[in-house]
C-alpha cells in the first residue's frame, strides 16, 4: 500500500529543566551496536471522536510538552556524541542541544496498514531521514516522528488522540543501546504519561561501569 505523508514541522525540542554539562562513557556494548536503530510506534485510540485542525495543533504542542517533561530524566538524548581526545574513544556530552522533533499527518488508517509486526515498505516513510554529518558530534542522539492520521467523513475529519489510530513514532537512536535503546520503552512510557499528565516511572539510571 501506498502510505502518504505530510510533514508540518521540524524543529529542535530542549528539556524543560537544563542540567549541568557533563560526559557519560559509553560501555562496550554501546560502542559496538549499530550506528542506527529505527523503532515505530503505533498507538490505537479506544473510540474516534471529531476534531479540527486547532486541536490537530493541541495534540503536537502537548507531545512536545512531554518530550521536554521526558528529557529532563533522560536528558542524555538531549545531548550529542563526541571523540574523547584522549581515549579516542566515543563518549556521550549532555550539553542540552536537544532531541529533533518532526510532526506529520498521515491520510490513512491503521487498518489499511495489516499486520503491523510485518514490514512493509511503506513503513520507511515513517522514519525521519536527515543528510549524514561530517562530524559525529553534528548527529542528533534521538529523532522523534509524531503523526496524527486524517480520515475524511461527511461530518468533519476524523483524527485520533496520542495513543491514537495512527499516531505513530519513530524513535532513532545513535548507539545509545544501555541507557535508551534497552530503555526504550520506558523512555516511550514515560512521554506517553507526561502527554496524558500522569507521572512516569521511575528514573532511569545512565552512569554504570565501562570496563
Amino acid at each position: 500500500m501506498e502510505l502518504k505523508l505530510s510533514i508540518k514541522e521540524t524543529i529542535i525540542v530542549k528539556p524543560l529543566q537544563l542540567f549541568k554539562r557533563q560526559t557519560i562513557e559509553l560501555s562496550g556494548l554501546d560502542r559496538i551496536s549499530p550506528a542506527i536503530l529505527y523503532t515505530v510506534f503505533f498507538y490505537k485510540s479506544n473510540d474516534l471522536t471529531v476534531f479540527t485542525e486547532e486541536d490537530d495543533q493541541d495534540h503536537v504542542e502537548r507531545a512536545k510538552k512531554a518530550l521536554q517533561k521526558v528529557l529532563i530524566p533522560w536528558y542524555p538524548a538531549a545531548g550529542r556524541f563526541r571523540i574523547n581526545e584522549g581515549s579516542g574513544k566515543l563518549e556521550i556530552d549532555c550539553n542540552n542541544q536537544g532531541v529533533v522533533f518532526v510532526s506529520a499527518v498521515a491520510d490513512s488508517k491503521l487498518e489499511e496498514l495489516g499486520r503491523l509486526h510485518e514490514y512493509k515498505t511503506c513503513y520507511e516513510n515513517l522514519v525521519p531521514v536527515f543528510p549524514e554529518a561530517s562530524d559525529v558530534s553534528e548527529n542528533p542522539i534521538a529523532v522523534i516522528q509524531y503523526k496524527i492520521s486524517a480520515v475524511t467523513s461527511r461530518n468533519g475529519r476524523y483524527v485520533t488522540d496520542f495513543e491514537g489510530t495512527v499516531t505513530i513514532f519513530s524513535d532513532t537512536l545513535h548507539r545509545y543501546t544501555s541507557c535508551m535503546c534497552r530503555g526504550r520503552d520506558r523512555y516511550i512510557t514515560a512521554m506517553t504519561e507526561a502527554k496524558k499528565r500522569r507521572n512516569g516511572p521511575r528514573r532511569p539510571r545512565h552512569h554504570r561501569d565501562t570496563s
